[in-house]
């Protein structure tokens, strides 16, 4: 991101119509391994920005420890402490090998009261409309930022032979599409510009939304799809969730009372060449926040992981 003196002010408040793109998109085309690694790439380069705008705006960090910069030709802010730098590069560089396998629902970050640990509030990238790969299928291991492939197979016992290393190999390159010839798939000024909108829309949010209590922290969580292998290998970067924070399973019903927070506020639907996710904003429940410390978990069935600052 280029240092730049542009005027930092609250975006223009949204529209009506700015899901009417989305709506009537057509089928995502088939694509080949680099055009997926550098339509990853630019989501990844997309989160880093928008964690960045949610640290300042909902005032996590002091907003003198930011600086103004741009990105999709508006006025952002980035942190200029190292060490926000470096959390921030390494969640996201955890979370894309899950992101390439497929294996993400939704990612999240999460505001944690600053006394009791509740959560006072979820920003939600919910990434279910991402191609996926076929979790069914055998593949190496999703490791938590251990890199994009391991020696194991998944928890169905599959994965021998050429099929599964053909697999490795496009997750290895990015690739989510099965056609390596295919050209012109993405149209790059209409995936800036949707990222551009999503930045923007954020941004407001995130600024006129009343902030949470002063000396919150904050965790970045991804939800994983029922079928895809927990992210334990080592260097074990995630740890599971508390259990507010898992979906209800039939083994634990209780959990997942911080889910949907009392309010949710949608900020926008963003199709982005081939990537379709939604953003929105929860605000925490008052009444959840005892059951934080109380519920019991069980670890193998969780989905939902985190990353602790």
């Amino acid at each position: 991101m280029a240092s730049s003196a542009a005027a930092a002010g609250p975006a223009p408040p949204p529209t009506d119509d700015d899901t009417a793109a989305a709506a009537a998109a057509p089928p995502p085309p088939t694509l080949s391994p680099p055009q997926t690694s550098a339509l990853l790439s630019s989501f990844a380069a997309f989160l880093t920005i928008s964690l960045h705008t949610l640290l300042r705006h909902r005032r996590l960090y002091p907003p003198e420890t930011f600086l103004l910069a741009t990105a999709y030709n508006l006025p952002v802010y980035q942190s200029r402490h190292p060490d926000v730098c470096a959390w921030v590069r390494d969640a996201v560089a955890a979370a894309l090998p899950q992101l390439r396998h497929g294996a993400v629902r939704a990612l999240a970050l999460v505001v944690h009261h600053p006394h009791d640990l509740a959560v006072a509030e979820r920003w939600v990238f919910d990434l279910s409309g991402f191609p996926r790969e076929d979790l069914d299928q055998g593949r190496g291991g999703v490791g938590g930022g251990g890199g994009a492939a391991g020696g194991g197979s998944n928890r169905k016992g599959k994965g021998v032979g050429a099929a599964a290393e053909e697999r490795r190999r496009r997750m290895v390159y990015g690739g989510w599409g099965d056609d390596d010839d295919a050209e012109g798939a993405i149209n790059w000024a209409d995936v800036n510009e949707a990222l551009r909108g999503a930045l923007r829309r954020i941004a407001y949010a995130a600024e006129t939304t009343p902030p949470p209590p002063e000396g919150c922290t904050f965790t970045l969580a991804i939800e994983l799809h029922d079928e895809a292998p927990a992210p334990i290998e080592h260097p074990q970067l995630w740890i599971p969730s508390q259990p507010d924070l898992q979906p209800p399973t039939p083994r634990n019903p209780s959990t997942g009372s911080a889910l949907g927070g009392s309010s949710t506020t949608p900020i926008r639907a963003v199709q982005a060449g081939p990537l379709f996710f939604e953003c929105w904003y929860e605000q925490g429940k008052e009444e959840d926040k005892a059951a934080a410390s109380t519920q019991d978990s069980d670890a193998m069935g969780d989905s939902q992981f985190s990353m602790y600052r």
